[in-house]
């Protein structure tokens, strides 16, 4: 799955990313969200910048992770709101943007009223497949059982079911460049 995500055409990936934009901004939920969390994309990923600065320009509180760097194998993920997306990230741990330490405003994830999550793959009862560092698993532990979470990704990284443990937290929507799947058990 992540070499098919490495080789996706970049026009290909700015456009399927758009449609996926323009699905999560039609959503109810995201109309009405004051608390808005995403994850700031990889080169490979769906693109959330653009997500980002139209949630800010909307009037969203506009939260990010930040990753404080602890050691070279344990590091502690923290989340930031934010407010202006080409002044306040840089290049953090592992090669990924995040708000520089000047900019940093940590935020509770109790507040949070919706959150737009990453995955490697998605299986249609709404479980994820990350990069297997647990980031997200415990982020997702720490949320408002009220907070809708969401998870994007590009069509072929939707599956039909992905294993998964008790412990586990499925998301309540997944959205793809084709699809917005609304889970269950919601």
């Amino acid at each position: 799955m992540m070499e098919r995500l490495r080789r996706q055409p970049s026009p290909s990936r700015q456009q399927k990313s758009q449609a996926i934009l323009s699905r999560i901004t039609a959503l109810p939920e995201y109309l009405e969200v004051k608390w808005f969390f995403s994850y700031i994309s990889m080169e490979h990923e769906v693109e959330t910048i653009r997500l980002m600065e139209e949630g800010l320009a909307a009037g969203k509180r506009i939260v990010v992770p930040v990753i404080l760097e602890e050691g070279k194998k344990s590091c502690s993920f923290s989340i930031s709101e934010i407010r202006d997306c080409l002044k306040e990230f840089e290049i953090g741990p592992f090669g990924i943007r995040q708000p520089k330490p000047q900019f940093l405003q940590l935020v509770d994830p109790e507040v949070l009223e919706m959150a737009v999550i990453p995955g490697v793959a998605f299986g249609r009862d709404g479980h994820r497949l990350g990069h297997g560092k647990g980031y997200f698993d415990r982020f997702l532990r720490q949320l408002s059982p009220d907070c809708l979470k969401v998870g994007i990704g590009f069509d072929f990284q939707l599956l039909p079911e992905l294993p998964n443990e008790p412990h586990d937290i499925p998301l309540d929507v997944i959205i793809t460049d084709l699809e917005v799947l609304q889970i269950k058990h919601r």
